[in-house]
């Protein structure tokens, strides 16, 4: 039974250490204050990088999973809906580094905006946390972390 611990805590310890070490988070949200119910919504997202056309899907699965979290159900186009998510992604590479960046827009039954939010961070360019898959769940978790969160402050999200 110890034998099986030890080796149990060292693959644990080893698996740790390859754990990729994702950089912050800048997050600032901005709303009205009202109480935002949870519902149904659906999620219209857009990559801004024709060449990562598929990304739209990492985001908007990402984005789907942290609101989840927070009581929404994610619904197919054509269904009914008590909120729509406009959600635009991005990513800047500059010299050895990529900016990402996720702004996302809550929409009610009416069409009118009741919360917006931008989440970025920045990493170098062939990390881990400048994956699509990474990058996209890291955003999505931090922005809607605390949801609604404190309107027109910026926070800073590990």
């Amino acid at each position: 039974m110890k034998m099986r611990i030890v080796i149990v805590a060292g693959l644990a310890a080893m698996l740790g250490g390859c754990a990729a070490a994702l950089p912050p988070v800048q997050v600032i949200r901005i709303h009205s204050g009202q109480p935002i119910k949870a519902g149904t919504v659906r999620i219209d997202s857009q990559v801004i990088n024709p060449a990562a056309s598929a990304e739209s899907l990492t985001y908007t699965a990402a984005i789907a999973n942290a609101m989840a979290r927070k009581g929404f159900t994610h619904v197919a186009m054509g269904d009914p809906v008590t909120h729509v998510l406009k959600a635009e992604a991005s990513r800047t590479a500059m010299g050895g580094t990529v900016s990402l960046k996720l702004t996302a827009r809550l929409l009610n039954e009416r069409n009118v905006q009741v919360w917006e939010g931008t989440a970025t961070t920045v990493a170098r360019i062939n990390s881990p946390a400048a994956q699509p898959g990474l990058a996209a769940e890291k955003l999505a978790n931090a922005l809607f972390a605390d949801f609604p969160g404190e309107s027109d402050k910026t926070i800073m999200v590990p």
